[in-house]
């Protein structure tokens, strides 16, 4: 008897607690009372009582929505038996008050329990669907997001990027920013500082140099037919290039080997000092519907081995140096590729490889991780013997089609995609020294929407579209002989953050496009990086002066073809030397100086270099005068020296202009002289802006003689303009001539800045500055102050801020 009464209340205890020690419990309602409660759980009072013993003053604080037990145990949930959580899912309308209150917990604990949880960002940031920790232990997998490419978020949990590139916060694979960059997060926990996985965003050689830094230039086969750039391929200067890669051989549906024009290809062959690359493939061949599979089909276990003994015997026959496949691209589903693709290249490029024996062996790849990410690129690279990178076409017209990147100006060349493009490359497994970086030797043209509008901000538009050039006859495609001859250029100008030559000329045609100089460092920055050289697409799209300036073979290094020499400066930047030009610029009512009056403005190394617009009429010259040793030579009828460099302007004129006023008795003469400034930005962050300059001057003289009399004004005009554009804004110092009564020396720093927009003065005195009434950020970097109200900073203290902003001598 007594041991049935002990099972019955065994029985009872556990019928009233939870297996995991929490209690079985109901939630207060609107009006309960503990006496009503205690009837809920079929309970008398006391009992009630002694299964909530944590009821101040019994249930006079008790809340709606409040968890009270009706056995042993507690509210608060305990964590499961294989040290998991327990799990919440938020609901519309949760917060964390209200959860915590519900399972009895406080709101400090519910954070506690969430600090591993992903996604969590504290109580303020919960969303409906999320699931979290409502006791002690091990936190659940997110919610799968049917679109996340990586991440716990993912079909494939922590799944990683193709290419290994960088996992977002999100679940989404990229190259870029949004998708690298490590934040900071209140909570630390998983999921809210950023990139997941593959963070690492700097470029790292993944080899030591190549035993020979390559220079291949692609050859239209299709150049010899045009009007113009029809370049005859047997005058070839052999000197300037490794290989030739001659583009395209013809791949039939049965994989048989043709050449279209087979005069051609004769000359072609006849080469002697080169390496001789027939390529297949190429963007139309890739992707037309009458070609489209052909790659895939003789690529297939089926017609492989008929494929590749087709290529080598051509090859052999015809004494070819390699074969090259442009296959563009395996597994693109937009563009007629199908999945599965990728799998059919690297089985294929190994038999062709085998049977080429010493024979060289290329691939061309994309520059796009959307298209990219479908290539089995390292195992297709421990294969070849290089990769032709395509870094190049990186935007044109096709932009507007596709919604992340719109029909915005932006350049097909931009070197800081490029450098993300061979960070991704890398990343994927693939020695430095195989990639070969292409450089275009042609530009992407667009028809502006607004024709004062040519920034990243500003779109373009295909109503019409870019107008075709007289020899490629391609709209939005113009190769550099063309863009030579480009006669009505509104604005010309070099693009630090794309690193590219802007051109807007006509009515509304934009161009972005690489210049010799460009060209040469770009070469540079191939080298520096171990790449294994650089790839021309396409040879036949310059003139023989490009072929000369890219090597150096003339003294025009301005790059604008007249012949005219710019003596370059070292940047204190350390960047190599600029010789870009800029304008045409519009000055209205342009002066002259007198007869032999010269400028001599000392830039103090300042990393800048001169473009000086002069004429006696409205009209302005595209005129570049030689800056040498740092030290600005102007001749007579200079008005106004205009200096770029990077995101910098400078505005000076020293000159002195004469005027000559004749008038006769009685005779009231006025007038204005007026060059207009106009400061301001087209665009959003790190766009070109134009700049004009302003001098107003009023002359009103009445004579009361009988005879005709002559008044001779002579004006030293001492001001300028220094515009520096910091992140999202311009900032304008007005430059005043130096006080007269203090003397300098030659060799030093002679200036009076005056900053308007900041209300402060400096002033230089033996090399000296000298800030008045300015609050310094950091006093640390400035010598100690003479008064209280004055602080010294050297030279390239002040130089720092006025060209770089630079924060430690940036005033308050």
């Amino acid at each position: 008897m007594y041991l049935l009464i002990l099972q019955i209340i065994v029985i009872i205890i556990i019928s009233l607690k939870g297996i995991n020690g929490t209690c079985k419990s109901i939630q207060v309602g609107n009006g309960d009372t503990c006496y009503g409660l205690a009837q809920k759980c079929g309970l008398d009072l006391n009992t009630f009582y002694s299964f909530n013993p944590s009821f101040p003053n019994g249930c006079n604080f008790i809340q709606v929505g409040q968890s009270v037990c009706c056995g042993a145990g507690g509210v608060a949930p305990s964590q499961n038996s294989d040290g998991s959580c327990s799990i919440y899912t938020i609901k519309s309308g949760d917060f964390c008050f209200s959860i915590a209150k519900e399972k009895g917990i406080t709101v400090e604990q519910l954070e506690s329990f969430n600090t591993k949880v992903w996604f969590w960002k504290g109580c303020t940031a919960i969303k409906e669907g999320m699931k979290i920790c409502v006791s002690p232990g091990s936190s659940p997998r997110p919610a799968v997001d049917p679109k996340a490419e990586c991440g716990p978020s993912a079909k494939n949990y922590n799944s990683t990027c193709p290419l290994n590139v960088c996992c977002s916060e999100f679940g989404y694979c990229g190259t870029t920013k949004e998708f690298c960059e490590k934040k900071n997060s209140p909570t630390n926990a998983p999921g809210t500082m950023g990139c997941l996985s593959n963070c690492e965003t700097g470029y790292q050689p993944t080899s030591g140099p190549p035993e020979q830094f390559l220079k291949i230039g692609y050859y239209e086969s299709w150049a010899s037919k045009r009007d113009c750039l029809n370049m005859d391929i047997s005058n070839l200067d052999q000197t300037l290039y490794s290989h030739i890669h001659y583009a395209f051989g013809i791949i039939t549906p049965d994989q048989k080997i043709l050449i279209e024009d087979s005069t051609t290809f004769e000359k072609f062959k006849s080469l002697k000092s080169v390496k001789k690359i027939l390529s297949f493939g190429g963007w139309a061949f890739s992707t037309e519907a009458a070609t489209v599979s052909i790659f895939r089909n003789s690529m297939s276990p089926a017609n492989r081995a008929r494929f590749v003994q087709n290529l080598v015997t051509f090859a052999n026959n015809h004494n070819l140096d390699g074969i090259d496949i442009d296959w563009e691209y395996p597994g693109a589903i937009d563009i007629g590729g199908m999945e599965g693709d990728g799998d059919l290249y690297v089985p294929f490029l190994k038999e062709l490889k085998y049977q080429l024996k010493s024979k060289s062996l290329s691939i061309a790849a994309p520059a796009s991780y959307w298209y990219l990410k479908n290539f089995p690129i390292k195992e297709i690279s421990q294969i070849v013997d290089y990769i032709v990178f395509m870094t190049y076409d990186l935007h044109g017209s096709w932009d507007s089609n596709i919604p992340s990147l719109g029909a915005y100006l932006k350049s097909h060349v931009n070197l800081t995609e490029t450098m993300d493009a061979l960070r991704m490359i890398t990343k994927a497994g693939v020695a430095s020294n195989k990639i070969i970086m292409g450089v275009g030797l042609y530009g992407r043209s667009f028809q502006q929407t607004s024709p004062d509008c040519w920034g990243p901000p500003c779109t373009f538009s295909l109503n019409p579209g870019a107008s075709p050039g007289r020899c490629t006859k391609t709209s939005g495609y113009l190769g550099l002989g063309e863009i030579r001859e480009i006669k009505d250029v509104r604005t010309s100008f070099y693009d630090t953050p794309s690193d590219s030559q802007i051109v807007t000329y006509g009515t509304n045609q934009w161009i972005a496009y690489q210049t010799p100089s460009i060209i040469r460092n770009r070469i540079a920055i191939a080298q520096s990086m171990n790449l294994g050289g650089i790839v021309y697409w396409a040879i036949d799209l310059e003139d023989t002066k490009t072929h000369d300036e890219i090597n150096k073979k003339t003294s025009d290094t301005d790059d604008d073809g007249d012949g005219d020499k710019v003596v370059s400066i070292q940047s204190v930047s350390n960047k190599d030397s600029i010789n870009r030009m800029f304008g045409p610029w519009e000055i209205k009512d342009s002066k002259t100086c007198e007869g032999t009056q010269e400028m001599d403005q000392i830039l103090q190394g300042l990393p800048v270099e001169p473009t000086v617009f002069f004429k006696k009429s409205s009209k302005v010259s595209n005129r570049i005068y030689n800056l040498e040793n740092n030290r600005l030579l102007v001749k007579c009828k200079a008005i106004a020296g205009f200096v770029l460099y990077q995101d910098r302007m400078l505005v000076v004129d020293n000159s002195t202009m004469k005027r000559t006023l004749s008038y006769k008795k009685g005779f009231t003469k006025s007038t204005k002289t007026s060059h207009q400034v106009k400061v301001g930005v087209t665009g959003g962050i790190n766009e070109f802006f134009k700049l004009s300059l302003e001098y107003t001057f009023n002359y009103e003289v009445t004579d009361t003689t009988s005879t005709e009399t002559t008044d001779t004004s002579e004006i030293t005009l001492g001001k300028g303009y220094y515009v520096h554009y910091q992140t999202a804004y311009l900032m304008a110092h007005e430059i005043v001539s130096i006080d007269d009564k203090i003397n300098f020396s030659d060799q030093e720093f002679q200036r009076f800045f005056k900053f308007n927009s900041l209300g402060y003065n400096v002033f230089v005195v033996k090399g000296r500055y000298f800030f008045f009434n300015a609050v310094v950020r950091n006093p640390s970097s400035f010598f100690a102050p003479e008064k209280q109200s004055r602080f010294a900073v050297t030279e390239d203290e002040l130089r720092q801020y006025l060209i770089y902003g630079d924060p430690d001598v940036w005033l308050d």
